[in-house]
C-alpha cells in the first residue's frame, strides 16, 4: 500500500495556507526530482484543487460558526472517522495546520500510531491556554511557527521549531498595491476618504460587528457635516463594506435596512477593500494582520456570546487582543472588546485618528509589523522542513509496516 501524507486544516485561511503548502511540495519534489506519496486529509476547496485527496470538507462547518467547543458530536463523528482512516492506511507524516482544539487531540493518536507529526502555523499559546504547550512538546515532532517571537517559546521547553514567515506574504504579494487602480476597478473615486468595514468571515461575527460598525459610520457622518472632522476635503466619507462569500446577501442588506448608512458592498474582495480604503474598521483576527501587511490604519473590535466570554476570559494571558497590538507589543491601533466594541467608542477613536492627522504615523507602525513577518517564501520553506523530514522518517516506517 502506497503511503500518504496527511495534512489536516479547519479553517478558510488554514485551507488557503495547506494548498499552497500542498503546492509547493510538489515543486520542490518535482524539482529534487524525490518521490512524493499522496496527499489526503481533511481541509477544503483549495486543497482539493490543489491535489489533495479531501475526507470532510472542515472549512464548511468554520464558516458556519461551527467550532469543536460548541459542536463536539459534530467534530467527534469525523474524528472518529478519521482514526479510522488513519489506522487503515498508516500515513507516512502528518502536518496539522492551525485549528488547535481539533488538531492536538488528532496529534496524540498520531503520536501512539508512531506517526511522525509536524504541526504548521502555532496555536497561539502565548495568548491564551499557555499549559497546552506541555501537549505540544509531548506530541509533536515539530512546530513550523509564522511569528518569530514564538521561536523562543518552543526553544525555551526544547520543542525543534523553525521561523518560516507568515504565508499571508505570500498571498498577498500577489495583490496588486496601486490604490488608485483598486478604486478605479470598484468604480470608488480617487480623491474620496474612503473607510472600510470588515465585519468578520462568519455569519455571527457579522450579527454581532457590522450593526456596531454601521452605526459608528452614521455618528462619523454625522461629525463630517459639522466640518469638525479636520478632513482636507469638504466630501463626506464613502463606506465600503468587505462581505465574506458564504454571507448571505439578505443579511447585509437587513442589517443596512435594521442601521440605515449609505455603503458600498463588496463580496468576496477584501483585499480590495482593504487598498482602497483611508481608514478601515475590523474585527479582530487574520484580517488585521492582512491589513497591516497593506500598511492600512485601523480601528479593531470583536465581540463573543456572553458565555464564551465568561468561559474565555480567565485563560487570555496577553494584554492585547488584536494580533496588530500583540506583534507591536505596544497599542498600535484602538481596540475594543466585548462591552467595550460599542460604536459610540468606535466613532471616537476613528475621529481622533482622523482629526489629529495620526494616520501617516499609524500607517508607518504598521508597515514595521509587516516587516517583523519575515519574508515570501513561509510556504516554500514549510515545504522544504516537510520533505526533509518526509524522507528521513519514510523508511522507518516502511519497516514498521513489515
Amino acid at each position: 500500500m502506497e503511503q500518504k501524507i496527511l495534512v489536516v486544516a479547519g479553517e478558510t485561511s488554514a485551507d488557503l495556507h495547506g494548498a499552497n503548502l500542498v503546492l509547493s511540495l510538489k515543486k520542490l519534489a518535482g524539482e529534487k526530482k524525490l518521490p512524493l506519496p499522496g496527499i489526503m486529509g481533511l481541509g477544503g476547496p483549495q486543497m482539493q484543487s490543489a491535489g489533495v485527496e479531501i475526507f470532510h470538507d472542515l472549512t464548511q462547518l468554520a464558516s458556519a460558526g461551527l467550532d469543536p467547543l460548541r459542536h463536539f458530536n459534530k467534530f467527534a463523528q469525523i474524528f472518529r472517522q478519521l482514526i479510522t482512516r488513519v489506522r487503515k492506511e498508516k500515513p507516512a507524516l502528518a502536518v496539522l495546520i492551525d485549528f488547535p482544539d481539533f488538531n492536538l487531540r488528532l496529534a496524540k493518536k498520531l503520536k501512539e500510531s508512531g506517526i511522525p507529526v509536524i504541526y504548521y502555523i502555532s496555536p497561539q499559546i502565548w495568548a491564551w491556554r499557555p499549559g497546552r504547550i506541555k501537549t505540544i512538546a509531548r506530541v509533536v515532532d515539530k512546530m513550523l511557527v509564522i511569528f518569530e517571537f514564538e521561536k523562543k517559546l518552543y526553544q525555551k521547553y526544547h520543542i525543534p521549531v523553525e521561523f518560516v514567515g507568515h504565508p499571508l506574504l505570500d498571498v498577498i504579494a500577489e495583490v496588486s498595491n496601486q490604490k488608485l487602480e483598486v478604486r478605479k476597478r470598484l468604480n470608488l473615486k480617487e480623491n474620496d476618504f474612503i473607510i472600510g468595514l470588515l465585519p468578520g468571515s462568519r455569519e455571527n461575527e457579522v450579527k454581532r460587528h457590522l450593526p456596531e460598525m454601521l452605526k459608528a459610520g452614521k455618528i462619523l457622518l454625522e461629525k463630517w457635516s459639522t466640518g469638525i472632522t479636520g478632513n482636507r476635503t469638504n466630501a463626506q466619507p464613502v463606506f465600503i463594506i468587505a462581505a465574506a462569500p458564504k454571507i448571505s446577501p439578505s443579511l447585509i442588506k437587513r442589517l443596512i435596512s435594521n442601521f440605515p448608512l449609505p455603503a458600498h458592498i463588496y463580496y468576496n474582495q477584501p483585499y480590495e477593500v482593504m487598498q482602497a480604503s483611508n481608514l478601515l474598521m475590523t474585527s479582530s483576527g487574520t484580517a488585521t494582520v492582512e491589513a497591516a501587511i497593506f500598511g492600512i490604519p485601523m480601528v479593531v473590535m470583536y465581540k463573543v456570546s456572553f458565555l464564551t466570554a465568561l468561559a474565555f476570559k480567565p485563560l487570555i494571558k496577553t494584554p492585547y487582543y488584536s494580533m496588530v497590538n500583540i506583534l507591536a507589543g505596544k497599542k498600535v491601533v484602538p481596540e475594543f472588546i466585548q462591552q467595550e466594541a460599542r460604536a459610540e467608542k468606535i466613532a471616537a477613536a476613528a475621529l481622533e485618528m482622523i482629526q489629529k492627522n495620526r494616520l501617516p504615523q499609524i500607517s508607518g507602525e504598521l508597515i514595521k509589523i509587516r516587516q517583523s513577518l519575515g519574508s515570501p517564501g513561509a510556504s516554500t520553506r514549510a515545504a522544504e522542513v516537510i520533505l526533509d523530514h518526509l524522507h528521513k522518517c519514510i523508511p522507518k516506517l516502511q519497516q514498521s509496516v513489515r
